[in-house]
């Protein structure tokens, strides 16, 4: 039993630094780009593009069909048992649908720009209605780049999908700073659609070269795929809740302040949730196929669930830290002067992803188990816990009260979260991860406190003190687990005892 935990942790270690190596990477050359774009455009441009991706981001996640996640399952069985004919018949299926609602897409977010305009423009003179008209191909372009993902996620070349993403960051940064550079907020629609074209032709190319593109638009080829495209029914409803909980929010923030108060939210959010979270990127490609191995056996589940969380937690718990002393010397760095004002908002923010690192394990639950129903529901709460919190807090804090509001609505969603899958499926939180919690978390807070003191010899002395701590923990809890984690006892009859 030792050597067998000893062997789970030390996978989870090992695919969490691989990916999370990689995505290291890729938010470095983001950093680069964020902070050129930053420089050439500023809180205004970068707010325009947040309202313009959202926007993408909405009609895409609605008519996708959840095809990019739901046919994985079925593609990697197929692929697993070694019946390359069928694996080829899923994945000219996939493309099909793939197509047809790449194409449908499109047109809906053509015929909706007016509307998408007057909602997150209403305060200004201009609507954008010609750029978010020229980002329409965008859409399909997604739809298709998302199937072919997928189709190289769940045929297990999860190399050269790590290779991809470090292509796509590339490509976004030669694609739009020589623009932004020529012609200012003129390119930021350009940009986005130059991007998605460069992508997608990246991706599709690695793909092709496994299975060649085979479509099919006939009935009983479309019929095939209809379980697919019913199991993903549950993740478009989501993709439309969340995307929907991010436009709302931007919207608001255009409306009630400035396309500037969009850009300095937009640029906090990416900092302390997006790129801080890059480290939970290994959970879809090797923590969710364990679980969904698992997912049967009751008694498995909630060790499983237990070990991914534990790690997560002692692992994101120093980076935070560290992230949260550096934000007054990296934000100005990584973007300019002029974002200033969201330091506050990012600090308090970065609390919230040590929720995240206890709740995102456990949310895997319902996808392992089919249960669409739960997913959907789930999704539902926490989506309208973050629009509440967020809209809410900046109302009574300003940009401020946005970083409270995330960290607010992150822990209720871990409470939901745990509370109804303990009820759902039997989930048993583990006395171990409690215990890390508990001693990780004082530290955070701690580490908070210290920040709102302001700078001084005072406030790095305190900062390496904590950081040194938290980081001594987890690296010695870490240690122990997967080399350390058995030792061996002499029982009352004089033999030796495992003991986990």
């Amino acid at each position: 039993m030792g050597n067998a935990k000893k062997n789970h942790y030390s996978q989870i270690l090992k695919y969490t630094g691989l990916f999370g190596g990689i995505q290291g990477l890729n938010v470095l050359v983001g950093l680069v780009r964020n902070k050129l774009v930053a420089l050439l455009l500023g809180p205004q441009g970068m707010g325009l593009s947040a309202l313009f991706s959202s926007s993408v981001k909405l009609v895409s996640d609605s008519t996708n069909l959840g095809l990019g996640v739901s046919a994985v399952r079925e593609i990697a069985d197929a692929y697993s048992q070694g019946d390359a004919k069928r694996t080829e018949q899923l994945v000219c299926t996939l493309r099909s649908w793939c197509a047809l609602t790449a194409v449908v897409g499109s047109l809906l977010f053509a015929v909706m720009c007016p509307l998408f305009g007057t909602m997150a423009f209403s305060g200004s003179a201009n609507s954008h209605v010609a750029e978010l008209l020229l980002l329409s191909p965008l859409v399909g372009l997604m739809a298709i780049s998302g199937g072919e993902t997928a189709i190289l996620k769940a045929t297990r070349h999860l190399g050269e999908l790590a290779r991809l993403s470090t292509y796509n960051v590339v490509l976004a940064l030669l694609a739009s700073v020589p623009l932004f550079w020529a012609f200012g907020m003129a390119a930021v629609a350009p940009s986005l659609l130059l991007i998605g074209v460069l992508q997608t032709a990246v991706t599709v190319a690695c793909s092709f070269r496994h299975y060649p593109l085979r479509v099919s638009w006939r009935r009983e080829v479309l019929a095939s795929g209809m379980g697919v495209v019913k199991l993903g029914v549950a993740f478009v409803l989501a993709g439309v809740m969340g995307s929907g909980a991010e436009f709302v929010v931007r919207s608001w923030l255009a409306r009630v302040g400035t396309e500037t108060a969009v850009g300095l939210y937009n640029a906090g959010y990416l900092l302390a949730v997006t790129y801080v979270g890059m480290i939970f990127t290994a959970m879809e490609t090797d923590y969710f196929p364990r679980l969904s191995a698992v997912c049967m056996k009751r008694s498995a589940v909630s060790g499983t669930v237990n070990r991914q969380a534990e790690v997560s937690v002692l692992l994101i718990a120093p980076i935070l830290l560290t992230f949260m002393f550096l934000l007054p010397m990296l934000l100005p760095l990584l973007f300019s002067g002029k974002f200033m004002p969201v330091l506050g908002m990012m600090q308090v923010a970065s609390v919230s992803m040590l929720f995240r690192a206890l709740y995102l394990p456990v949310e895997y639950l319902p996808l392992a188990n089919g249960d669409s129903k739960s997913y959907c529901l789930l999704e539902c709460v926490n989506d309208l816990c973050m629009v509440a919190f967020v809209l809410g807090g900046y109302h009574f804090w300003g940009l401020y009260g946005t970083g409270v509001g995330l960290c607010a609505a992150a822990f209720v969603e871990t409470v939901v979260s745990f509370v109804y899958t303990r009820w759902h499926y039997g989930y048993q939180v583990s006395a171990s991860l409690l215990r890390y919690v508990g001693m990780q978390l004082p530290l955070i807070l701690i580490g908070y406190a210290v920040t709102l003191v302001g700078g001084g010899l005072a406030y790095w002395v305190a900062g390496a003190a904590v950081v040194t701590v938290s980081a001594g923990i987890s690296l010695y809890i870490i240690a122990k687990k997967t080399e350390l984690w058995t030792w061996r006892r002499k029982g009352n009859d004089g033999k030796e005892e495992t003991e986990d």
